[in-house]
């Protein structure tokens, strides 16, 4: 139990602090530009980095509506997905949105 937890721990906080560290920076430049308050803006961005990490990244077809349309092109089935981590056991896009997403999407409306 512990080989999984440990590197699905890992994963979910360096996408935590780098989605705050991106949030922080471009909050500090548009509260610079906008003189308007930061902390307001923080929120809206980490509720908006929040959104698009949930966003799938290869497409929203899945395997089972495109195994037609490759046979008939003369194409293998498709391989299947493979952790969002390369390497080892990673993080799938399901703990993405409910250990990442949600919660920066949640904290960026507590925020504004």
């Amino acid at each position: 139990m512990l080989e999984v937890a440990k590197p699905a721990t890992i994963a979910i906080t360096k996408r935590i602090v780098g989605a705050a560290a991106a949030a922080a920076i471009g909050a500090a430049v548009w509260a610079y530009l906008d003189s308007g308050p930061y902390l307001q803006r923080f929120g809206w961005l980490l509720a908006i980095i929040g959104g698009l990490m949930a966003i799938p990244t290869r497409g929203g077809m899945g395997r089972y509506d495109t195994d037609e349309a490759r046979g008939w092109l003369g194409w293998g089935p498709e391989e299947p997905d493979k952790d969002l981590d390369v390497g080892g056991v990673g993080l799938t896009r399901i703990g993405v949105l409910l250990f990442v997403s949600i919660p920066l999407f949640a904290t960026g409306l507590l925020l504004t």
